[in-house]
């Protein structure tokens, strides 16, 4: 196994856990933007 390839992965899975967080939040500020609206 290469030094690169354990390296690559990790950020690999860093920037997919960061796109999942970014992908939530954006998700619960929808909800809670169209509750306020039709509220």
């Amino acid at each position: 196994m290469e030094e690169g390839t354990g390296y690559v992965s990790e950020l690999t899975a860093l920037w997919a856990k960061i796109k999942m967080e970014k992908a939530k939040s954006l998700s619960v500020f929808y909800v809670v933007w169209k509750q306020c609206r039709y509220d």
